[in-house]
C-alpha cells in the first residue's frame, strides 16, 4: 500500500529512485554496533531495533522449551515482531561469526531487500525505477557516515533489469596505470619508508615520482566523483598545466574545516564569521560553489569584494565587518579573482546558462587588460579613457593595477592564465592593506587564491595561494602545507601493496580504462589505487585515518564502504548522464532507512538526497524495512 501511494506521486513519464537498507554503527575504537550519541557520555547500540531483536531471539533460543509470551503478536509493536521473525532462523549462524554485529547487519539487509523487492513495481508509467540497496554505517564524529552499496539496479516496465553495480568501482585511466606514467616509473629505492610518519604528497627529497603518482590518484578520485574533468580531456590538461595545485571547491572547504575546526584552533559556527572578496559574477555564486559552501556551513557571509574580487569596501568596510565578530571570536576571509576554463581547454572562456556562445570570465579583468593593451599599442594618442569616472571607479582601479604589467602578460604562453595570477597579486595587496587584528583576541584567517569556473557538470575549482593565521601581537602562522595530501606509510611503505607491484603488472591494458577492483593479474596495482581512494577520503575528513581501529573495522567487515557524499556523487554521475537523463524535475526519491536520528543528520546520505532531489518519501520503519508496503509504494509512485 505504501509503495502504491508513493508511486502515484511520480511525474508523468518520470523516474523513481529508492534507497533502502539497515544501519549499523562503528565506534572510534572500532567496535561494530556502538555509537556515541550527542549529549550522551556512553555508547549505545545502533541499530537498536535489529540488535534488540537479535538479543531477544538469542535469549529465546537459549531458553528453548520455556513459556515465552513474547511470541504473542503485539499490534502496538508490529514492526519489531516482524524483525524478530526474520532474524530468528539465523541467530545461531550470526552468533558463530567472527563479528556477530557485522553479520547481523548483513542478515538485516537481506530481510530489508526481500521486503523491498516484494512491494516495488514498474506499473507507474514509462519511467525507470532505480533501486539502491546497502548498509548505512554511522561513523564517529567528525567523519561522514558511510554506505556499503550492495545493489544498484534499473528497472523499466517490459524491459530487462540493468545491473549498475560496476559504477561504484573507480575507473583508473591509463594515465595513472601505464608504463609511461609517473606511477609506473617509480623505483624501489623511492618506496623505502620515510623517517617521518607521513610524507607530503608534493615533491620532497628524492620521492618526486612516487608522490606525484599519489597526486595523480587524487585527481582520479575527483574525476570519479564528477568534481573534475577526465584526465585525458583538454580541460584537465589546461587546468593542471596553468593552475597547478587547483582543487575542487568542495575539497578546499573540506580541508579548511578539517584544519580550523580541529584542536588547537577550535573554530565553530558560533565563534566564527566569514567574509568573501570574490567577483560578484553569478557564476561564482552558484549552488555548490566555494562561496555557497561557506555560507551553507558557517552562516551568512559578509561580501567585501567588487568586480575582479578586489575588496573595494576598504578599511572602513573591513572595520564594520570585524565589529560583527563574536566576543573572542574569529574571522575567515576568502579572497581572489576568478577565471574560467572551457570544455575545450581555453582559459578565460565560459559557456553561461542560456547562451549559445562562450563569453569571458573574468570579464572585468579581461576587459581592463584589453583596454590597457590597446592604450599601450596606441602610445601617444589622446586617450580620454584616463579621465576618472565616478560611475566606474572599480574598473578604473583595475586598469591602474594591470597597466604596468600588460607587456609581460602579453608575452606569456597563456596570457589569460598570466592575467589571473597578476590579478591575484593586485587583490592580495589590497586585502592585506585593509585587514587588521584589532577586533579582539580571536584569529584572522586569510585564504587567498584564484577561483576557476569549470564547465558543467564539473565543480568550480580554487587555486590556494595563501592560507595564513593572524592574531594580535603574535607571529603569523603559514598553513599552506595543509593543502597537500598526506600519504600514510600504509600506502607508501615497501610492505604495502603499492610497493609490491611488479613491472609486468604495469603494462598498458588493451582497454581504455581498468576497473579499480581485482581484474586479471593486476590485483596489487589496482588495490593500491583503492588504497589511495581511501587516503583521499581521509584527507577530506570524510573517513578515519588508515592506521586507526575505526578504519580497520570499517574495511574489514564492510569492504566496499564509501562515504555518503561519494555514494551520492556517483549516483548523480550515473543517473544524470545520458542516456538516462534523470533531473530534479522528472525524478522523485524515496528512502527506506531506519528513522533513527543519526541517519538523518546534516550531510548524511538521506539529507543529500533530499537537498538535491527535493522532498523524499520515507517508506521505512525501524531496521530500514519498507513497512509502508505495496499500498504505500503505489501512493508514492
Amino acid at each position: 500500500t505504501g509503495f502504491k501511494a508513493f508511486s502515484h506521486h511520480v511525474p508523468e513519464d518520470g523516474n523513481i529512485v529508492l534507497l533502502f537498507g539497515p544501519h549499523v554503527a562503528i565506534s572510534e575504537g572500532g567496535e561494530v554496533g556502538k555509537y556515541l550519541r550527542q549529549g550522551q557520555s556512553s555508547h549505545s547500540t545502533a541499530c537498536g531495533a535489529c540488535i534488540g531483536a537479535y538479543k531477544a531471539c538469542l535469549a529465546k533460543a537459549e531458553q528453548e522449551g520455556s513459556d515465552d509470551s513474547d511470541d504473542e503478536f503485539d499490534e502496538c509493536d508490529m514492526q519489531m515482531a516482524w524483525i524478530k521473525s526474520q532474524l530468528e532462523p539465523h541467530v545461531g549462524f550470526i552468533k558463530k561469526q567472527e563479528n556477530p554485529m557485522a553479520a547481523l547487519a548483513y542478515q538485516s539487509y537481506e530481510a530489508v531487500r526481500a521486503k523491498a523487492l516484494k512491494i516495488v513495481n514498474t506499473d507507474f508509467g514509462s519511467g525507470t525505477l532505480v533501486l539502491v540497496g546497502g548498509i548505512q554505517i554511522n561513523m564517529p564524529a567528525p567523519y561522514e557516515d558511510h554506505f556499503v552499496p550492495l545493489m544498484f539496479e534499473m528497472r523499466r516496465h517490459g524491459e530487462p533489469n540493468v545491473d549498475l553495480m560496476e559504477e561504484w568501482y573507480m575507473r583508473v585511466p591509463q594515465a595513472a596505470l601505464s608504463s609511461g606514467s609517473p606511477r609506473a616509473q617509480n623505483k624501489e629505492a623511492d618506496m623505502k619508508r620515510s623517517e617521518d610518519a607521513d610524507a607530503l604528497a608534493r615533491p620532497p627529497k628524492g620521492r618526486e615520482e612516487l608522490l606525484e603518482s599519489a597526486l595523480l590518484m587524487q585527481h582520479v578520485v575527483f574525476s570519479w566523483l564528477r568534481w573534475a574533468p577526465q584526465l585525458d580531456s583538454p580541460c584537465y590538461a589546461a587546468l593542471h598545466k596553468y593552475f597547478p595545485g587547483a582543487l575542487p571547491g568542495r575539497a578546499v572547504h573540506a580541508r579548511m574545516r578539517s584544519v580550523l575546526e580541529a584542536q588547537p584552533f577550535g573554530f565553530t559556527t558560533i565563534n566564527t564569521i566569514v567574509g568573501t572578496s570574490i567577483c560578484p559574477d553569478e557564476i561564482n555564486n552558484e549552488k555548490g560553489d566555494l562561496t555557497d559552501l561557506l555560507k551553507e556551513h558557517w552562516g551568512a557571509c559578509f561580501p567585501l569584494g567588487g568586480i575582479s574580487g578586489t575588496p573595494f569596501v576598504g578599511k572602513t568596510g573591513f572595520k564594520a565587518f570585524s565589529h560583527h565578530v563574536p566576543e573572542d571570536g574569529n574571522i575567515v576571509l576568502l579572497f581572489g579573482p576568478h577565471v574560467a576554463i572551457s570544455e575545450g581547454g581555453e582559459v578565460g572562456k565560459y559557456l553561461r546558462q542560456g547562451q549559445s556562445s562562450h563569453s569571458t570570465a573574468c570579464g572585468a579583468c579581461i576587459g581592463a587588460y584589453k583596454a590597457c593593451l590597446a592604450k599601450a599599442e596606441q602610445e601617444g594618442s589622446d586617450d580620454s579613457d584616463d579621465e576618472f569616472d565616478e560611475c566606474d571607479m572599480q574598473m578604473a582601479w583595475i586598469k591602474s593595477q594591470l597597466e604596468p604589467h600588460v607587456g609581460f602578460i602579453k608575452k606569456q604562453e597563456n596570457p589569460m592564465a598570466a592575467l589571473a595570477y597578476q590579478s591575484y597579486e593586485a587583490v592580495r595587496a589590497k586585502a592585506l592593506k585593509i585587514v587588521n587584528t584589532d577586533f579582539g583576541s580571536g584569529t584572522l584567517v586569510l585564504v587567498g587564491g584564484i577561483q576557476i569556473n569549470m564547465p558543467a557538470p564539473y565543480e568550480d575549482h580554487f587555486v590556494p595561494l595563501m592560507f595564513e593565521m593572524r592574531r594580535h601581537g603574535e607571529p603569523n602562522v603559514d598553513l599552506m602545507e595543509e593543502w597537500y595530501m598526506r600519504v600514510p606509510q600504509a600506502a607508501l611503505s615497501s610492505g604495502s601493496p603499492r610497493a609490491q607491484n611488479k613491472e609486468a603488472d604495469m603494462k598498458r591494458s588493451e582497454d581504455a580504462d581498468a576497473l579499480a577492483r581485482p581484474p586479471k593479474g593486476r590485483e596489487e596495482l589496482l588495490e593500491s589505487a583503492l588504497l589511495m581512494q581511501h587516503v583521499v577520503f581521509s584527507w577530506l575528513r570524510w573517513a578515519p585515518q588508515l592506521d586507526s581501529p575505526c578504519y580497520a573495522a570499517l574495511h574489514k567487515y564492510f569492504p566496499g564502504a564509501l562515504p555518503g557524499r561519494a555514494v551520492h556523487a556517483r549516483m548523480r554521475s550515473v543517473l544524470e548522464a545520458q542516456p538516462f537523463g534523470f533531473t530534479t524535475i522528472n525524478t522523485i526519491v524515496g528512502t527506506s532507512i531506519c528513522p533513527d536520528e543519526i541517519n538523518n543528520e546534516k550531510g548524511d546520505l538521506t539529507d543529500l538526497l533530499k537537498e538535491h532531489w527535493g522532498a523524499c518519501f520515507p517508506l521505512g520503519g525501524i531496521s530500514g524495512t519498507p513497512f509502508v508496503g505495496k499500498t504505500g509504494f503505489k501512493a508514492f509512485s
